[in-house]
């Protein structure tokens, strides 16, 4: 069993915005199985995918995940726990499964490391690098042809959580880790 966390910042004025890609993969993973977020409580909502995945949304900000990410975990270990988030450090659309290591700035990460240590499975999802203000641009949306782009970064995310489940986090870093960037003049 996996317990599938994507972070993101709670309510419809933050839906579309580059830190919030974590709940669009738990948004997209449930409906393309037509099925819903059923358990709603103050620290998550969770969605159950067979007998394998569970998903979770925080009903935190981003900032404070750890506090119902630790409570969600009681019976998962490590290993059996991805983290889907943004990362601007990785250019847009691309992925970078890891386990362990820091936060790389990211305060979501960050909390869930201080809730739970830091060796579980992440998938960083890439949004870019911003040319000015940090805050102003993770919190902005998507332009539309960053849009196209991200939608396909989540789909592959999508097939990367199905990877490391049936086949190991090995065979998906090898397989996700080498992905395709994009490249800036490709008109992104």
């Amino acid at each position: 069993m996996f317990l599938v966390v994507g972070l993101g910042n709670i309510g419809s004025d933050y839906a579309k915005t580059r830190h919030n890609v974590g709940f669009a993969l738990a948004d997209k993973f449930c409906s393309c199985l037509n099925l819903s977020f059923l358990y709603r409580a103050d620290i998550s909502s969770s969605c159950a995918i067979g007998k394998k995945v569970i998903l979770i949304k925080p009903a935190t900000w981003v900032n404070l995940s750890g506090k119902a990410v630790e409570q969600a975990v009681s019976v998962f270990s490590p290993e059996e726990i991805i983290l889907v988030h943004d990362d601007m450090d990785i250019p847009l659309g691309s992925l970078k499964i890891k386990k362990g290591g820091g936060d790389s700035g990211h305060k979501g990460v960050r909390s869930v490391i201080q809730h739970i240590g830091k060796d579980f499975i992440r998938i960083r999802i890439g949004i870019g690098k911003p040319k000015g203000d940090i805050v102003n641009y993770v919190l902005g949306e998507f332009t539309e042809q960053e849009k196209i782009v991200i939608e396909q970064a989540i789909e592959a995310a999508m097939h990367a959580i199905s990877d490391i489940v049936e086949n190991g986090l090995s065979y998906a870093m090898n397989k996700y880790n080498s992905h395709i960037e994009v490249k800036e003049d490709e008109g992104v």
